[in-house]
């Protein structure tokens, strides 16, 4: 009879710790963690249109893949002749609004519940950025929300 073996990823120590304590194997990944040492493969520099730049250190397999995928992101990192393949960097330019929704949208994709932390004020943006990335899951979420927040007082 074959005897099953059981990983336990939660159970490993390695005897490292990050700067809580935690250990290191213990650390989910995230685009605000330090792009060295969460190995972060590619750079997103969003652009707003009074010049101000934010540099996001982000994971081509988180926002390439699963149920949050960006389709827009997807489809850059397949195809292997572009320009941002070389510099493995993207260059977005933005409104204010979209701009102050990203890490939002980021913190959404990178997240493994369905939650959805958002206000009135960022609905809009968020889900001009979930259609314009192709984020089918976060567009589902904000227009849900969108429609239980339009009652007859906010008309």
């Amino acid at each position: 009879m074959a005897r099953k073996l059981h990983l336990d990823s939660y159970n490993y120590r390695n005897g490292e710790n990050n700067n809580n304590g935690n250990p290191l194997s213990f650390q989910k990944l995230s685009w605000r963690q330090d792009k060295d040492e969460s190995f972060s493969d590619w750079t997103i520099i969003v652009k707003t249109e009074d010049g101000a730049e934010t540099e996001y250190s982000v994971h081509k397999v988180v926002l390439g893949t699963g149920l949050k995928q960006s389709e827009y992101f997807a489809k850059m990192f397949r195809t292997p002749h572009i320009k941002e393949a070389t510099t493995r960097t993207s260059v977005i330019t933005l409104d204010d609004a979209a701009a102050k929704a990203f890490p939002i949208m980021l913190d959404y994709i990178y997240s493994d519940r369905d939650a959805l932390e958002a206000s009135s004020e960022i609905a809009t943006a968020l889900r001009y950025l979930s259609n314009y990335f192709g984020v089918r899951a976060l567009f589902e979420r904000v227009n849900n929300f969108i429609r239980d927040d339009l009652i007859i007082d906010n008309l």
